[in-house]
């Protein structure tokens, strides 16, 4: 009788401290953000996390085909930029500055899919002089205020921002 409690007692014990530390399949399930396949995502920074800014960005701004290549900002002469996107063949590079907290990551990445946005529509086109916004062309020595695609991406920064964030957050939401 006694070894039979023993051995309940242990079997109970034991199913406790394994449900204590075992993952909670639900709370995996709901907290899941569905990363589309149409939207390729090389990451070669620190942050792990950036696949899954990225791919949600590109969700809400309904972006679809496309590939990004993110790498850290290494250049000396680029040390001031927090990040910056350039189209190529193929693809679109953003570079970011390293050791960026979340908020500001996240910040920094829909500003730069913004122009992303412009570029896949043709409203923006990097040339080799400047840049050609909505039939105006813009060398790269017009101060960076003065640029209308740059004043585009900061007036809808903090809108898509907050809608991305709420994406990741509650990935089970439609909208």
């Amino acid at each position: 009788m006694k070894r039979t409690i023993f051995l309940t007692t242990v079997v109970v014990s034991s199913i406790t401290v394994f449900s204590c530390f075992a993952p909670n399949p639900a709370k995996e399930i709901k907290n899941k953000v569905y990363l589309d396949p149409s939207i390729k995502v090389l990451n070669f920074t620190a942050n792990k996390n950036l696949e899954q800014v990225v791919n949600t960005t590109a969700q809400v701004l309904k972006l679809k085909n496309i590939t990004v290549v993110c790498v850290p900002i290494v250049d000396e002469e680029e040390r001031f930029l927090l990040g910056y996107i350039v189209p190529e063949d193929g693809f679109y590079l953003i570079k970011i500055q390293p050791g960026l907290y979340d908020d500001l990551l996240l910040e920094v990445c829909v500003h730069e899919f913004w122009h992303l946005k412009d570029y896949e529509s043709g409203d923006l086109e990097r040339l080799e002089y400047g840049f050609k916004y909505k039939e105006f062309t813009y060398s790269f020595n017009t101060f960076y205020w003065d640029r209308p695609f740059e004043l585009s991406a900061y007036q809808n920064e903090l809108r898509l921002k907050i809608e991305v964030s709420h994406k990741m957050n509650n990935p089970h939401c439609l909208n």
